[in-house]
């Protein structure tokens, strides 16, 4: 596979090389090396930049000579020739040395939070504590065995693309090509002070040697890029077929977005969301086409319901889109993650996230944050107020007096089931005035 493909790249190399060739007398239909022979400089060109460097330094007559024989046609199209295969190669080798390089750094985050979220998920299934090292490790070793097996054959062959693609691309690049010709003529004709001052101006000039020797920047670059598109494709496919597949009505994207992330993160189940106009989804309802796990949807006219309220189960949460319509929601599917989900969504930090939304969207009992946080401490969350603080006293070893600064207190729940255990003098801080 190596041989073949350093083959592959010095072919094309060698094709390029000969693009100053003249066009076929035969007439034929004009193949890769006129289209090259087309968009490549011409050497006249080239001279343009290269001679006015050779006359600040003060050639001899025999110097002269050999500089000008190497700035010939036949001579130019040799050089190219051993240029592109030489080169091509270099830069072939070096790519499949980016590969392992780069590959930790893009792919062990992604599959980190891969595996967080698949070990979570088995781990509240069964609801059991935290995760061990061990099970986190043997999910670890074996996500990375799967994706091994996937990207392997696929690094490959983009990396034998990008790299054939480059080393033509570098055939064309006048900047390049400058630097190959000045580099001929300093071997044939310079001596080694002469070559420092012309290497010197050619850098100076925009025409450094970087160009034309070790690692080229822009196809290690192409190489990172392909590899996280990669890695992003293939661990989606990875976790697609398995995520809670939701159709909403795209006056809730900005809430629910939020809401669905909070979720993944919570619980390590995927989301996948796809918004469209109201009209889209109830025709998609009505004809049993909607292709998803959970729908929702506001009605289209002020005391309407929608069609969406009016499926089996539908359920219509405790907030409002800003004309004051319910958002329904109905479960579609067996799938095993809908009905936590729906629960999600219109649960405390769902109403948490819907009234922070930047939609307007208000709970019941309240239009502004403070209110519908007290709502939702008041309807939901209350019970648990008192074992927090009886928890926080317990770890704190026995402290009972002093002064608590609670930052973020919200509307003082907390603080108060603390001040009825304690002899603290408490000071609630919050960055909301109607707190």
């Amino acid at each position: 596979m190596f041989k073949r493909s350093l083959a592959l790249v010095a072919l094309i190399g060698a094709l390029a090389g000969i693009a100053l060739a003249e066009e076929k007398a035969n007439g034929d239909k004009p193949d890769k090396k006129d289209e090259l022979q087309r968009k490549a400089p011409s050497l006249d060109e080239l001279k343009t930049v290269v001679q006015p460097m050779l006359e600040t330094l003060d050639l001899t007559a025999e110097q002269k000579r050999k500089a000008a024989g190497v700035i010939t046609g036949d001579a130019w199209k040799a050089t190219l020739e051993a240029f592109g295969k030489k080169r091509g190669e270099e830069i072939f080798r070096s790519s499949h040395k980016t590969v392992p390089e780069v590959m930790p750094t893009i792919m062990m985050p992604r599959m980190m939070a891969y595996n967080m979220q698949k070990t979570m998920k088995e781990r509240m299934a069964r609801r059991a504590g935290p995760p061990t090292p061990k099970e986190i490790a043997a999910i670890r070793a074996a996500t990375q065995k799967r994706m091994r097996a996937k990207i392997a054959p696929s690094i490959m062959g983009n990396v034998e693309a990008l790299a054939a693609k480059r080393a033509e691309e570098l055939l064309l690049d006048k900047k390049v090509l400058v630097r190959v010709l000045a580099e001929n003529v300093s071997e044939a004709a310079l001596t080694d002070k002469q070559t420092e001052k012309f290497d010197k101006t050619l850098a100076d000039a925009g025409y450094p040697a970087e160009l034309i020797h070790g690692p080229d920047p822009i196809l290690e670059k192409r190489i990172y890029k392909m590899l996280e598109t990669l890695a992003d494709e293939l661990l989606a496919v990875e976790s697609s077929d398995k995520a809670c597949k939701v159709l909403a009505d795209k006056r809730v994207e900005e809430p629910l977005r939020t809401i669905a992330k909070e979720y993944a993160f919570r619980t390590g189940s995927e989301v996948s969301l796809r918004f469209l106009p109201v009209a889209e989804i109830d025709a998609l309802v009505q004809k049993k086409k909607a292709q998803c796990d959970v729908v929702l949807d506001i009605g289209k006219e002020k005391g309407s319901k929608s069609p969406v309220g009016e499926l089996p189960g539908a359920t219509r949460v405790a907030w409002k889109h800003p004309t004051g319509e319910p958002v329904w929601a109905a479960v579609l599917t067996d799938h095993p993650d809908v009905a936590e989900f729906v629960r999600f969504v219109g649960g405390p930090t769902g109403h948490r996230l819907w009234s922070e939304s930047k939609a307007g969207f208000t709970i019941t009992s309240g239009k502004t944050h403070a209110e519908a946080f007290e709502w939702v401490a008041e309807n939901r969350v209350k019970h648990t107020y008192p074992m927090t603080a009886m928890r926080m006293l317990r770890e704190i070893g026995g402290i009972r007096e002093g002064i608590c600064i609670d930052i973020g207190c919200g509307p003082g729940n907390l603080d108060i089931e603390l001040a009825k255990r304690s002899k603290f003098k408490i000071i609630g801080l919050d960055i909301d005035p109607d707190m």
